[in-house]
C-alpha cells in the first residue's frame, strides 16, 4: 500500500474512533446528568433550618387539686399532714407520701380532726405533734373527751397550747387533767409541768367543748364555748422564737386515754 492509502486509512480509523468516544461520552453525560444535579442541589443549595418544634397549643391544663397544705386542711383520714404537723421525735417516724405515721403513738387522724386513744399504759407515755403558726393567729377545735383515767396518783392529761418551735416546754397550755383515779377531768391554764397554773372548771364527761386560742399583737386569749377563761398572756414573755401550736400528753403507768378534737384549723387574723 502507497503511503498516501495509509494516511487516508490512519485519517478514517481515527475518525471513527472519535466517533465512537463521542457517542460514548454522550451516553455518559445522559446517564449522569440526574445524579449530577442531585449531587450539586445537596452541595450547593442553601441549607434548610431545623424547624423548632412549635408548642401544641390547647386547652389550659386543668387547676390542680388542691393538697391537704393548700386546702389548709391539717388532718384527713389516716394523714396527720407532714407538711402543717412535726411529731415530737419525729424521727422515729419517717414521712410518707405526705403523712406521719402516728397510730403507735395512739394518735389517728379524722377527716378535720385527731382521735387521741391510748391505754391501759404499761409504762410513763409522752407524746406530741406541733403545727408552726402565723404571728396573728386563731386556732380553733373542739375537744370531747370520753376516758382520761391515771390507775396511780401521777397525773394524766392532755395538754394544747402555744409553745417556742425551739423549746417545746416553753409554753401557755390549757390542760384536761386528773390527778387520781377517781377525781373528775380538770381544766387548767398552765405552764408546762402545770406550773403557775389556774383552775378553771371541771369538764363534763362525754360533751363536746369549743375551743379558741386568739393571738394579737403577741397577745394570747384563750375562750371556751365563747367565755374568755384565760388571758390576756403576753407572749414575748416566752421569749422571741416563732411560736407553734402543741397537741399532745402525757400518761403515767396504767392510765388510759380517749378524746376526739374536731373541726380542727389554724387562721392567719
Amino acid at each position: 500500500m502507497s503511503e498516501k492509502g495509509e494516511s487516508q486509512a490512519d485519517a478514517i480509523r481515527k475518525a471513527a474512533v472519535w466517533g465512537f468516544l463521542g457517542v460514548v461520552l454522550a451516553a455518559l453525560i445522559a446517564l449522569g446528568k440526574p445524579f449530577a444535579e442531585e449531587w450539586a442541589k445537596r452541595v450547593f443549595a442553601s441549607p434548610t433550618p431545623t424547624a423548632t418544634p412549635t408548642p401544641t397549643v390547647g386547652s389550659p391544663p386543668p387547676t390542680a387539686t388542691p393538697t391537704p397544705a393548700m386546702a389548709g386542711h391539717y388532718f384527713r383520714v389516716g394523714c396527720v399532714n407532714s407538711e402543717t404537723w412535726i411529731p415530737h421525735h419525729g424521727e422515729a417516724h419517717p414521712e410518707k407520701s405526705g403523712c406521719w405515721p402516728l397510730e403507735d403513738w395512739g394518735l389517728f387522724a379524722q377527716d378535720g380532726g385527731l382521735l387521741l386513744s391510748v391505754g391501759p399504759t404499761s409504762s410513763y407515755q409522752w407524746h406530741g405533734i406541733y403545727a408552726p403558726l402565723p404571728p396573728d393567729s386563731d386556732i380553733q377545735f373542739k375537744i370531747r373527751i370520753d376516758e382520761l383515767k391515771t390507775a396511780s396518783l401521777h397525773d394524766a392529761n392532755i395538754a394544747l397550747g402555744v409553745v417556742n418551735t425551739d423549746s417545746l416546754i416553753a409554753g401557755r397550755f390549757l390542760f384536761y387533767h386528773v390527778t387520781s383515779s377517781d377525781s373528775p377531768v380538770c381544766v387548767t391554764f398552765a405552764e408546762w409541768g402545770l406550773e403557775n397554773r389556774d383552775s378553771i372548771q371541771t369538764y363534763a364527761k362525754e360533751t363536746d367543748q369549743q375551743v379558741r386560742f386568739s393571738i394579737h399583737d403577741s397577745i394570747l386569749n384563750i375562750f371556751l364555748d365563747g367565755e374568755q377563761v384565760a388571758g390576756p398572756v403576753d407572749l414575748h414573755s416566752m421569749g422571741d422564737s416563732p411560736k407553734a401550736f402543741w397537741i399532745g400528753y402525757s400518761l403515767s403507768v396504767g392510765a388510759r386515754l380517749s378524746a376526739l378534737i374536731s373541726d380542727f384549723s389554724i387562721t392567719q387574723r
